[in-house]
């Protein structure tokens, strides 16, 4: 009885190990069939260019658009000025995780508020009220970081 038993489990055990192998042979041949190529060329470069530089990335939407500082940025300082144009006269108020500060735009709709940053990444949201009540919302992240980059 225990060596029709032991016998079971080595034939099951090989039988096993066969088809798993013979699954993965398969598998490797159809991913390897499947991979396509891609071929590069290079790109000729013209005398006249110097360099590139990026402009800088506003946060916005139609009625509401910050400058400074820029979305998903890294800063070294925890006070930083949150600076944007709105419309005119309207209530700018920036929250973040533990704090809301609130100022106004002036009469050509910009904007400059002082924050204070935690440590980290700071989730923030800058709404703006309009005098007719009407009230928008942009998203931000900042990160406040003092390391050496």
């Amino acid at each position: 009885m225990i060596k029709e038993l032991i016998l079971a489990i080595i034939l099951g055990a090989f039988l096993g190990l066969g088809v798993m192998g013979g699954y993965l042979t398969l598998n490797k041949k159809n991913v390897a069939q499947k991979t396509p190529t891609v071929e590069i060329s290079p790109t000729p470069i013209s005398d006249n260019i110097v360099s590139i530089t990026p402009t800088p990335q506003k946060t916005s939407n139609d009625q509401i658009t910050i400058d400074s500082p820029e979305n998903n940025s890294v800063i070294s300082v925890s006070k930083t000025d949150f600076t944007g144009i709105t419309k005119p006269n309207s209530t700018i108020i920036i929250t973040t995780a533990s704090n809301s500060f609130n100022g106004k735009s002036d009469n050509t709709g910009k904007f400059d508020i002082s924050v204070d940053l935690d440590s980290g990444v700071n989730l923030i949201k800058v709404t703006a009220i309009d005098p007719n009540d009407n009230q928008t919302e942009i998203p931000l992240m900042v990160t406040y970081s003092t390391a050496k980059f």
